[in-house]
């Protein structure tokens, strides 16, 4: 995978490597599944925070396909 950035009134994007220290793993689906299932702890994203997360990504989606301004919270 490849991260890359850009900054407004910039027309080149430019490539992100940071350091291995400084890198993560995604697992929050695993986290979630696992915390589910009383093996793990959610260590990250509270509930709520869970939620609002969701939310705004189904905005953004729904803004994207609409052309539209969406208003958060989501009802």
């Amino acid at each position: 995978m490849r991260l890359e950035s850009i900054k407004p009134k910039q027309n080149k994007w430019k490539v992100l490597s940071p350091k291995k220290s400084e890198a993560g793993g995604w697992r929050v689906e695993e986290e979630f599944v696992s915390a589910i299932k009383g093996k793990e702890k959610i260590s990250h994203t509270s509930f709520s925070d869970g939620l609002k997360y969701m939310q705004f990504t189904d905005a953004l989606r729904m803004s994207w396909e609409s052309g539209n301004k969406i208003n958060l919270p989501l009802n």
